[in-house]
């Protein structure tokens, strides 16, 4: 494996760059070459938005009130109401029980978008992704198995999966990464919006017919939905070394780094007010997403719990 840099000026900032990633460079000329990272990364952008909408339809089922003495053998073996009791037990009503997990797995997705920036500085962009990939494949299983452990461990499960849920921001950064261009790179990245709302619409129908023997199947299956994703990141996807004008301190200083230095100082004072207003936009952006996913999880619930009633 080696790592590519990519967007970025050889006069403005002087790097000792080996052979073997200047060929890499040379590569990641060719369209095709790029076109085909930018698929991989829709495709796994595609399978985490789909493992986590396979339990939409089912997870009311898990707080359902279930009587052993009324309820069929059949659904004690598919674990129809495995947490009505915990949630009793917690002095929460079936409607808050079924909703708090959703409502954590949401609110940990918010923090995972705001904090994915920071984390891809420090490990990268691809390593970020593997992170949120093999990571979440790993809570995805062993939420699998929370149906011997409590509700409790669901929870905290569901919270530490969410936290794993911030691959959209960090595609869209390394396609703009692949794609100088702004313009060229919004095309691109707008490529995948189709593919999320196929995963959201299939997903919930998948999970419900997967969930006919055991409504824990669809976590066992979005675990390796997103281990398959993460080997796709590691076969396909070549690491990008964060761009010389954020390497200064590891190059060398010589007259070309002062000219850099000066250069990046001048376009940030242009674009101190482009900022600004480009946080204050980002912020509506995100309390925005998260009114809109707590809006579409209470519905899902609400609607499979009247489905189940009737």
């Amino acid at each position: 494996e080696q790592p590519i840099t990519t967007g970025v000026s050889a006069s403005a900032v002087a790097v000792d760059v080996p052979a073997s990633v200047k060929a890499q460079n040379h590569l990641m000329r060719s369209e095709s070459s790029r076109a085909r990272i930018v698929q991989v990364l829709n495709l796994v952008l595609f399978l985490d938005f789909l493992g986590n909408s396979l339990m939409m339809s089912n997870s009311a089922y898990l707080f359902y009130p279930a009587d052993p003495s009324t309820t069929s053998q059949a659904d004690i073996d598919r674990k129809i109401g495995v947490f009505y009791k915990d949630g009793k037990d917690l002095g929460i009503d079936q409607a808050t029980a079924q909703n708090l997990g959703s409502t954590l797995s949401t609110l940990a997705q918010a923090v995972a978008a705001f904090l994915s920036g920071y984390i891809a500085k420090v490990i990268g962009r691809r390593g970020c992704l593997l992170l949120y990939t093999i990571g979440a494949s790993g809570f995805f299983v062993l939420t699998y198995f929370t149906q011997d452990w409590g509700l409790l461990s669901y929870y905290g499960l569901r919270i530490c999966t969410g936290l794993l849920a911030g691959s959209q921001p960090i595609v869209n950064s390394y396609i703009y990464d692949l794609y100088p261009d702004p313009a060229e790179a919004q095309k691109k990245a707008s490529g995948v919006l189709g593919l999320i709302a196929i995963a959201l619409a299939v997903g919930p129908l998948a999970g419900n017919a997967m969930g006919q023997t055991n409504l824990f199947i669809p976590f066992f299956v979005a675990g390796g939905l997103e281990f398959f994703g993460g080997i796709m990141l590691l076969t396909f996807v070549p690491k990008v070394v964060k761009k010389a004008e954020d390497s200064e301190n590891d190059a060398k200083t010589d007259d070309n780094d002062k000219v850099a230095a000066a250069s990046k100082a001048n376009e940030e004072a242009k674009t101190a007010f482009k900022k600004r207003n480009y946080k204050r936009w980002m912020a509506i952006f995100w309390i925005a997403r998260l009114f809109d996913r707590l809006g579409g999880n209470s519905m899902s619930h609400l609607v499979t719990y009247g489905m189940r009633s009737y």
